[in-house]
């Protein structure tokens, strides 16, 4: 039987929802993502960004990102985003697929497309954002693993046997 991808993504969640671990960003990172976004829009408040063309968007990959970002921090006790988020830079945050410089990648995926793992010799970490405030670390893929031609550059993960999950502890 053929399902969608947010089918599939729901079946997925659902069997292994008690490996996961949620995240729900405080309310001082939400305010410091919000302040970077304002900053690099170059605009005063949130009213302003929402008027401005594409500022939602920008904002809402931002948010996305920078969240991932905290909740595999906080999983596996690991400091790699600056306490002040003024010192950020938009190139850090505009790449999808963001490579830590702890040796691993964060891949994050919602319920319209399955997470896609590139071909590389680092660890993936797998976060589902089920909203802009509310995202579940799923765990960490190792490509080599999983990928065993070099020519293919990147696959569709459509079940989760080959995750290591983390301790919820």
């Amino acid at each position: 039987m053929w399902m969608t991808d947010t089918e599939i993504i729901i079946r997925l969640l659902e069997q292994h929802k008690s490996k996961f671990i949620e995240y729900i960003p405080p309310v001082k990172v939400r305010n410091n993502v919000t302040d970077f976004a304002l900053k690099h829009l170059k605009v005063v408040d949130l009213f302003k960004l929402r008027d401005k063309f594409e500022g939602q968007q920008y904002y809402d990959m931002i948010q996305k990102r920078i969240f991932s970002l905290a909740a595999v921090e906080k999983v596996k006790n690991i400091s790699f985003l600056p306490s002040d988020f003024r010192t950020l830079t938009n190139n850090d945050y505009i790449l999808d697929t963001l490579t830590i410089p702890k040796g691993f990648i964060v891949r994050t995926f919602t319920f319209d497309k399955l997470p896609e793992i590139p071909f590389t010799s680092l660890p993936v970490c797998l976060v589902f954002m089920r909203n802009f405030k509310s995202y579940n670390v799923i765990g960490e893929i190792d490509p080599m693993k999983i990928i065993k031609d070099s020519n293919i550059k990147q696959i569709v993960v459509r079940d989760f046997s080959s995750i290591t999950f983390y301790d919820k502890d």
